[in-house]
């Protein structure tokens, strides 16, 4: 290990202190709203036990929301291969990434505002956190909440990535997303690159946000408080990127969706969780254009 090496895995490690030390000091561990904070999602029930979905109503909607809204962006992607012709051959595979995330997540955003229209009364927690004179002290919260946790996240891949090169006996891939890679490839016209960038930075935390937190854990949070709901859902949402991202990403995937998780309960709205997912995703497609540049 490098002298260079040595100096970031030291730096990485006092801002894992200094960020650890700042969530204690601050009670920031605590899975509920400060009494300041309003709470705009669904309570849940007083008594801690688990009910049945068809005893809960509003539980049994959420989650119909969240398949209606999974299957709309599946559709749109399949719609956008099939409309477009789309084969992703290799020196085409960038360009066809960018259309097929477009149309998922144009189909998404179609199922959300009609979800939002149809049901009046999810309409508010769907699109929760989005309301203009809110925006930008949410911004601010999200901000200073990926500050916070970035560097636990960092550390938690550097351990992962160690664990599984020491079981494998194989070094890794430089980046552990396919999306990524196909960035890093510096392959197709601009405008694909910076689709991709957008779908990546921009549509991927809205809908996903949209998805976990405004469906997932709205309804996990009414059998289970606090961090039983984070838990759950940001399990579910490590698994559900096992197709497209390395074995060695799953935990940092986990512990950030762990994180939004945490913001979602303390806040009750879904801004500051879409920046922090957009901040880290933005930080994962510099690395790539870091490393595109330095291979060209």
């Amino acid at each position: 290990m490098s002298v260079s090496e040595i100096a970031v895995l030291g730096g990485l490690l006092v801002a894992v202190v200094i960020a650890v030390g700042v969530a204690f000091r601050m009670k920031l561990y605590r899975a509920e709203p400060p009494a300041r904070v309003v709470q705009t999602g669904p309570e849940p029930p007083a008594r801690r036990r688990l009910t049945l979905l068809r005893r809960d109503p509003l539980a049994l909607l959420l989650v119909a929301v969240f398949i209606t809204l999974y299957v709309a962006q599946i559709l749109g992607a399949r719609s956008s291969i099939g409309l477009l012709g789309l084969e992703m051959r290799e020196d085409s595979a960038l360009r066809d990434a960018g259309l097929i995330a477009l149309g998922a997540y144009t189909g998404a955003m179609l199922g959300v505002f009609f979800c939002s229209f149809v049901l009046r009364d999810l309409g508010a927690l769907l699109v929760n956190g989005l309301v203009p004179k809110r925006i930008v002290k949410d911004l601010g919260v999200g901000l200073g909440w990926f500050v916070l946790v970035m560097p636990i996240i960092m550390a938690v891949a550097f351990v992962s990535t160690q664990i599984v090169t020491l079981v494998t006996q194989t070094p890794p891939e430089a980046l552990g997303h396919e999306t990524l890679g196909l960035l890093a490839s510096g392959q197709g016209p601009w405008w694909a690159w910076w689709l991709t960038v957008g779908a990546v930075t921009i549509g991927a935390p809205v809908i996903e946000e949209v998805l976990y937190r405004g469906c997932l854990q709205s309804c996990v949070r009414r059998f289970l408080k606090g961090w039983g709901a984070i838990i759950l859902t940001s399990l579910l949402f490590a698994l559900i990127h096992y197709n497209v991202a390395a074995i060695r990403t799953l935990p940092a995937l986990f512990a950030l969706s762990l994180a939004m998780g945490l913001v979602y309960e303390r806040t009750g709205r879904l801004m500051p969780c879409i920046v922090v997912h957009a901040l880290f995703n933005a930080t994962n497609v510099l690395v790539a254009t870091q490393i595109s540049s330095g291979s060209a």
